[in-house]
């Protein structure tokens, strides 16, 4: 006897999912799996490595694309598109794991796997808070280059002002219990970044204006 199971999840949700999730949602032998993803141009990254480690870096990436049903020659390519961006390229072929992969690394697979699959929303939890200092300023100036050729809305969550003040357009300060928007700062630089506008004044200016509020 074989069952069916169709899954409908949104695409948000299918970001923080593993094929464990799936498989347990399927105990028995004889089941056949449909998982109907619901787009909602919204991916996700988080400060922890959310990759699979028993798939290449190609497969994580087209991941998101095999269960929206492209075909492989076309999610594969998608893929790729997505892994030379990132820096990635040479490395598709290798299991996105620890330490076969730096931290870094297994931050720029979830950063392509929601830009393959043509997020316009991507939502980012601290994703290189866990990062050493010179891969962080390596991981930030990535993500700015990406911006400008791909310009999805990203919306960050950080606790470091230089950072918001160098990746961000508004930066919102929150304040606590319940959780709302105190204050909202303008980032003084211009829409492409690049490192050396950190020694800037106006850049500088902001940051203390940030942190003087918040003291």
């Amino acid at each position: 006897m074989s069952f069916k199971l169709t899954i409908c999840i949104d695409e948000l949700l299918f970001n923080t999912w593993h094929d464990e999730h799936i498989k347990n949602c399927c105990p028995k032998d004889g089941w056949e799996i449909n998982l109907n993803i619901k787009s909602t141009g919204i991916g996700m990254v988080f400060q922890q490595y959310s990759s699979l480690e028993h798939m290449t870096v190609l497969d994580n990436v087209a991941l998101g694309l095999r269960y929206k049903g492209m075909p492989k020659k076309e999610r594969n390519a998608r893929a790729m598109e997505m892994i030379v961006k990132v820096g990635l390229e040479g490395h598709e072929n290798k299991p996105a794991k620890y330490p076969t992969l730096s931290g870094g690394q297994l931050q720029r697979v979830a950063i392509a796997r929601s830009l393959a699959y043509d997020s316009k929303i991507l939502l980012m939890d601290e994703p290189f808070g866990a990062l050493d200092v010179s891969t962080r300023s390596a991981m930030q100036d990535l993500l700015a280059k990406i911006w400008v050729s791909i310009t999805p809305t990203i919306i960050m969550v950080t606790h470091d002002i230089s950072k918001a003040v160098y990746l961000g357009d508004n930066i919102y300060v929150m304040g606590g219990s319940p959780a709302n928007i105190v204050k909202e700062f303008k980032s003084p630089l211009p829409l492409e970044r690049n490192r050396g506008m950190k020694r800037s004044g106006e850049f500088t200016k902001t940051v203390q204006e940030i942190e003087d509020f918040m003291s």
